[in-house]
């Protein structure tokens, strides 16, 4: 050890009682560094008042060569010399560095590299590295598997490995693997461009665990579409609600969450650039091939359905007189689906003063219920099992721990299809209703859609009450779905509009005459071109958020509309058309007269 004096006229001391040093002075310890190096510069006579780092040498006795002393191969006790050289014959051992060659850092290299290799698919794209712990060719090498002993090191190895392949991956699978947030440090940064990933059944406890695949990672996603999640911990510790929301704002590409739409999605980037397979033919039809039609009621009295259903739903849910509509064996099932329509979030349907009920709405209480939304409880017998309802006794206790659900059937707010359909036994038929409309769910008072479809047999098979009017069909099965509110007017009789590209035309005055929407960047003339400079500072903070690609997609959409959107209502545009301008164009058009006025800008 190079230190204090005194040490080192101990270590001198010891050295010459053992024979190792020559003569009677104390051997000094030269600076082998260059006069200009020395601490001081020239005035070499000056002495630094910080202990030198330099080497320094040894005279060793008995030996030709001077054994030089650096930090990183001082001289220790009791080390073991690895040295076999003849012309070295010093008495004192040397310790030589004992760390992994090349060779054998390469040799891991080219063994994780045949795994992935063996798990690649290039005719799809997709790299399958689900269960690396069961490989073969992992147990054959013995290597250190991520979220088996292996570390984000080791991972780091097989990420860089799969963005080497080509054609670049777009799917990959990293499922049943056990892997924490840590393992997932490197993923974007060597696969950026992917667009759907599997980390089903891992161990991601917490959302801190989904950092390094959000933007608050220094890499991030570039086109990532679809996550699945499903099997985690972290789902059922924070709730599904804020866990879908969370994600769909961490990672604003993403359009699919657990197999399931995810409607808060920005997609303004084409992730498929790099791949321009085969022109996109844009459709030049501006309504559907069949219009909208009214009702329809097949095979029975048309007054029959509308009759049976004003009467189901003027009653209160689970009352005894519902009960007897229903077979001692029907069924009942239902199902919450949380996504808001873009369209409806386009109109503002669930933001407008006309509503003023709609921010009190939760899904609490249909989730705590029993939602046999199929994605959701699919892995679980047990749930799959509890939320199908069988017998009246049954029936009626789910619906009555459902919130109350004031339906309305009258002016043009449901629609319904109602034709006879086989029952099983030969020439037996029943009757398919399906209705769709809206209701005022009690206590809230906000406002949702749903969907119903019963299928009924003829007459009632119910030992009535001597005061209860018998029900004209007897209810076999039903099953709801809840939805977030959407317009009825997408059921209004006649032509139904579609998307399409420079067909639908642009107001240009009282004449009601269209032309084509003008070219992407141009803005019509009668009215001012707005820019970051004249938008109001509210407007403004939104814009911040945003990337500057999108920026300018979201400016050239305000630009392209009379009167001009608002940020908020143009990135809605946006969304819902995965950053195609044209199409946002379109989309504006044909929902621009429900819009509330605060969905226009005031300049």
């Amino acid at each position: 050890m190079l230190a204090t004096p005194t040490s080192s006229n101990t270590a001198t001391r010891a050295l010459r009682s053992a024979g190792l040093i020559s003569g009677e002075k104390d051997v000094s310890m030269r600076d082998l560094s260059s006069k200009h190096d020395r601490q001081g510069g020239r005035k070499g006579t000056q002495r630094s008042k910080h202990r030198t780092l330099r080497p320094a040498s040894l005279a060793i006795k008995g030996t030709a060569t001077v054994v030089t002393a650096t930090p990183a191969t001082r001289i220790r006790r009791n080390a073991v010399s690895s040295s076999d050289s003849p012309s070295v014959n010093s008495r004192i051992p040397v310790r030589t560095a004992t760390t992994g060659t090349k060779g054998s850092i390469t040799g891991q290299v080219a063994q994780w590299k045949e795994v992935v290799e063996s798990r690649w698919n290039p005719a799809t794209r997709f790299l399958n590295l689900e269960h690396l712990a069961d490989s073969p060719i992992v147990q054959k090498y013995k290597l250190r598997v991520p979220g088996s002993g292996g570390d984000a090191k080791d991972a780091a190895v097989i990420f860089k490995l799969a963005g080497q392949l080509r054609p670049a991956v777009q799917t990959i699978s990293l499922a049943n693997n056990g892997l924490t947030g840590s393992h997932l440090t490197h993923l974007a940064r060597y696969l950026p461009k992917i667009l759907n990933l599997s980390l089903a059944n891992n161990k991601l406890h917490t959302l801190k665990d989904t950092d390094n695949l959000t933007a608050r990672s220094r890499h991030r996603f570039l086109h990532l579409r679809e996550l699945v999640l499903t099997g985690n911990p972290l789902i059922a510790a924070i709730g599904i609600d804020r866990y879908r929301s969370e994600l769909g704002k961490r990672i604003s590409t993403l359009g699919m969450l657990d197999q399931e739409p995810l409607a808060t999605q920005i997609v303004f980037d084409n992730p498929f650039t790099e791949v321009p397979d085969v022109a996109a033919i844009r459709p030049t039809s501006t309504t559907f091939p069949a219009p909208m039609c009214p009702s329809f009621v097949d095979g029975v009295d048309p007054s029959l359905v509308p009759g049976f259903l004003a009467r189901y739903f003027s009653l209160p849910a689970g009352s005894p007189e519902i009960g007897f509509a229903y077979a001692p064996n029907a069924l009942f099932s239902y199902q919450a689906n949380t996504n808001i329509p873009i369209r409806a979030r386009i109109l503002g349907l669930h933001t407008s003063p006309s509503l003023p009920n709609q921010s009190k709405l939760t899904w609490t209480a249909w989730h705590a219920s029993g939602s046999r939304n199929l994605v959701k409880v699919a892995s679980s017998t047990d749930k799959n099992l509890k939320s199908l309802h069988t017998g009246q006794a049954e029936i009626c206790a789910a619906l009555q721990m459902l919130p109350s659900m004031k339906v309305d059937m009258g002016d043009g707010k449901s629609v319904l299809d109602a034709f006879p359909v086989p029952l099983g036994g030969e020439g037996v038929q029943g009757l398919m209703v399906s209705v769709h409309g809206e209701f005022v769910e009690g206590g809230s008072e906000g406002v949702r859609s749903f969907d119903r479809t019963f299928i009924l047999s003829a007459g009632s098979t119910a030992d009535l009450p001597p005061n209860m009017t018998p029900w004209p069909v007897t209810i076999l099965s039903d099953q709801l779905t809840i939805r977030a509110y959407s317009s009825p007017a997408v059921w209004t009789v006649g032509d139904m509009p579609v998307l399409a590209t420079k067909s639908l035309p642009m107001p240009s005055g009282p004449k009601g005459k269209g032309k084509a929407p003008a070219p992407p960047g141009t803005a019509p003339s009668a009215a001012t071109t707005v820019t970051l400079d004249n938008l109001p500072p509210d407007q403004r903070t939104l814009l911040s958020a945003l990337p500057p690609n999108d920026v300018t997609l979201v400016l050239t959409v305000i630009n392209r509309t009379l009167p001009r959107l608002n940020v908020h209502y143009a990135i809605e545009c946006l969304k819902g058309n995965q950053g195609d301008v044209e199409r946002a164009l379109i989309d504006f058009e044909n929902v621009k007269g429900g819009l509330p006025p605060d969905a226009f800008l005031s300049l």
